[in-house]
């Protein structure tokens, strides 16, 4: 019995090797982005209503990295589970690091394939600011997922191989396409992606507009783990379970479940040792 408690309370540690931590802004990342002028007064969040995480990802080299990011408060827990499901899934990443570590230039950052988030920045192209302003938006494996303007300019040589969305290149993994799980593991959680916008399509992007809103959480240490989590993502089918059974153990409408797993098309007929994503 005990064991099958930690299965439900604490899916991430099946996850061998992904670790992630979230720490207040301290002052030393307070200087490094002073520095790098990835913050400064003015912009639209304090540095108190960010987080400082540290995440496992895998790397184009196939091999465990510790990576960096700074995000909103309101998004930090979500942000490791996220990325948490991200190295389940083998999903590759080539780099992770601050965007000061590039002076805040959006394109070198990008011209180095880093994934980021938090940066104080106009939006692409206009003057009021980007949801990375906020820490609510995310960039990942740019030059894989170009951004692609109204006239279809691309502004980064590398990325034009990748004009035409098809998982190719010599990470073809990294390339994010309609339908990915990257996309629906993002989605579940309510964050929208850049390649479903009309005008323009950024493949890189995923954002979670109006996040910021709200009581900010209070973290309890300089070192937050994603295993203080209570709530598991996902869930695997006992024996005997129905999903009605299952939606009431975790206090969410059956409905629910159902939508964030559209492979259950009859409510029925789920089979024993099925995992199924569980909604926030």
């Amino acid at each position: 019995m005990k064991k099958i408690t930690l299965l439900l309370t604490l899916p991430w540690l099946l996850v061998a090797g992904y670790t992630a931590h979230i720490s207040p802004i301290t002052p030393e990342i307070k200087s490094r982005m002073l520095r790098g002028h990835s913050w400064h007064r003015g912009c639209p969040v304090p540095l108190a209503n960010l987080r400082y995480l540290r995440m496992t990802y895998r790397g184009f080299d196939g091999r465990d990295h510790s990576g960096e990011m700074v995000v909103h408060a309101n998004v930090a827990n979500e942000v490791t589970q996220i990325f948490g499901e991200l190295y389940r899934n083998k999903y590759p990443i080539r780099k992770m690091e601050l965007v000061s570590n590039y002076n805040a230039n959006d394109h070198a950052s990008i011209e180095a394939d880093n994934t980021s988030a938090f940066n104080c920045r106009a939006v692409t192209g206009g003057t009021k600011w980007s949801n990375h302003s906020y820490g609510t938006a995310i960039d990942i494996n740019p030059l894989e997922n170009p951004y692609v303007s109204r006239s279809g300019h691309i502004a980064h040589k590398a990325s034009l191989l990748y004009r035409k969305r098809a998982h190719i290149g010599s990470h073809p993994r990294s390339v994010i396409v309609r339908g990915d799980a990257i996309v629906r593991t993002f989605k579940r959680r309510g964050w929208r992606w850049g390649g479903d916008w009309r005008s323009v399509k950024d493949y890189q992007h995923f954002d979670k507009p109006g996040a910021q809103r709200g009581r900010i959480p209070q973290t309890r240490d300089t070192k937050h783990s994603i295993k203080r989590n209570s709530k598991p993502s996902s869930y695997v089918i006992k024996p005997g379970e129905t999903l009605y059974q299952i939606a009431k153990k975790f206090g969410v409408p059956a409905n629910n479940i159902i939508q964030n797993n559209p492979e259950i098309t009859d409510p029925s007929k789920i089979r024993v040792g099925q995992r199924i994503q569980l909604p926030e």
